[in-house]
C-alpha cells in the first residue's frame, strides 16, 4: 500500500508544533550592574569620615594647629587652645603664635616677672616692630602690656622682663598682639607729646604719618659722679652725630648740677639704624603711623597727649 507523502510532512509539522523546546527569537544584551560603583562610593565616604573626624573635632573644640622651631631647627606641631574672646589661658604647655612667624613658649609669670622662650622663622629686630603681650587676671581684666624687644631668629632665646604692674592673680590669660594688624583709631593730631621720668618726646605728623621728632632729656642726678660724667659724654657724642644729618639739630646744655640733651630730627633724611650705638627706639622711622606710636609709647609706660 502506497503512503501519501503529504501525511509525512503534516506529521513532521505537528511534531514540531507539539515540541516543548523553546524557540529562540533573539538575544537581549545584559545590563551592567551598578552595584560595584555604589560600593566604591560608600567605601570612600566611610574612609574620608574616619580620617577627617579628628580634624573636625579639633575645629569644633576651638583648637588650632601651630608650628614652631626649636633649638635643633626642626619643625614640630603643638596645639594652642583659645577661648572665644581670643585670650589663652596660661598653662605649662602654652604656646603663642603670630602668623607662623613668631613663637613664644615656656611662658611663666612669677615674682612680678614674665619669662618666655622666643623664636622666629626669620631674623627680626622687634624694637622696630609692634608686638606685645597683653596680660589678664583670672577675671580676664587687663593688667597691662609688655612690648617684645630685641633681636630674634631661628635660635630660641630666653627672655625675662620685670613687669611695670603688680600681678597676684592665681591664673593668667595672655594675648599676643601685633598692633599693625589691630584696628586702632587714628589720633588725628599734628603733634603728640609723650613724657616719662626725664624724657620728653614730641612727634609731628602730616596726615597721621610721622615727619619730625623732638627729644629732650635731663640728667640732674649727680649722686654717682662717674655715671653722670659718662652719661654726659655719651649724649655729647650722640648730639654730634645727629648734627651730621641734613635738617637735624642737636645740642647739650650744661648747667649747675644738671645737663639737658636736645635734638630735632628731620626723619626723611635719617633712619633709626643710622644712629648706630646711639639709637633711640622712641624716635621711630619716617612715615610711621601716629596710632602705632601712640599705642607703643603708652605700652612702654609713657603719658601721651
Amino acid at each position: 500500500m502506497n503512503q501519501n507523502p503529504n501525511n509525512n510532512i503534516n506529521s513532521n509539522v505537528n511534531n514540531n508544533l507539539n515540541s516543548n523546546d523553546a524557540i529562540v527569537l533573539g538575544e537581549l544584551k545584559k545590563e551592567k550592574s551598578s552595584k560595584p560603583l555604589f560600593v566604591i562610593i560608600v567605601f570612600l565616604l566611610v574612609l574620608g569620615t574616619c580620617f577627617g573626624l579628628p580634624y573636625l573635632e579639633k575645629y569644633f573644640n576651638g583648637e588650632e594647629e601651630g608650628y614652631y622651631l626649636n633649638d635643633s631647627y626642626t619643625t614640630t606641631t603643638t596645639t594652642v587652645r583659645q577661648i572665644d574672646d581670643g585670650l589663652t589661658l596660661l598653662k605649662n604647655d602654652t604656646i603663642l603664635i603670630d602668623d607662623n612667624k613668631l613663637f613664644l613658649e615656656n611662658i611663666s609669670i612669677a615674682n612680678n616677672t614674665i619669662s618666655y622662650k622666643i623664636t622666629a622663622k626669620a631674623s627680626e629686630n622687634l624694637d622696630l616692630a609692634f608686638y606685645y603681650l597683653e596680660i589678664y587676671d583670672s577675671s580676664k581684666v587687663l593688667l597691662g602690656k609688655v612690648k617684645l624687644t630685641g633681636y630674634v631668629g631661628t635660635v630660641s632665646n630666653n627672655r625675662n622682663i620685670t613687669l611695670s604692674f603688680n600681678t597676684n592673680s592665681n591664673e593668667y590669660y595672655l594675648k599676643l598682639i601685633n598692633a599693625e594688624k589691630e584696628e586702632l583709631p587714628d589720633i588725628n593730631q599734628e603733634l603728640l607729646t609723650c613724657t616719662l621720668n626725664n624724657n620728653t618726646y614730641s612727634y609731628t605728623f602730616e596726615n597721621n604719618a610721622l615727619t619730625v621728632v623732638k627729644h629732650s632729656y635731663v640728667n640732674n642726678n649727680q649722686t654717682d659722679l662717674n655715671s653722670y660724667v659718662s652719661d654726659l659724654n655719651r649724649n655729647k657724642a650722640k648730639s654730634d652725630l645727629i648734627k651730621t644729618f641734613e635738617g637735624s639739630e642737636s645740642d647739650v646744655v650744661e648747667e649747675e648740677g644738671k645737663f639737658t640733651f636736645n635734638a630735632t630730627l628731620s626723619l626723611n633724611n635719617i633712619k633709626l639704624t643710622d644712629l648706630g650705638d646711639y639709637v633711640d627706639y622712641n624716635y621711630y622711622n619716617y612715615g610711621t603711623l601716629s596710632k602705632l606710636i601712640n599705642y607703643d609709647m603708652i605700652a612702654k609706660g609713657f603719658d601721651c597727649k
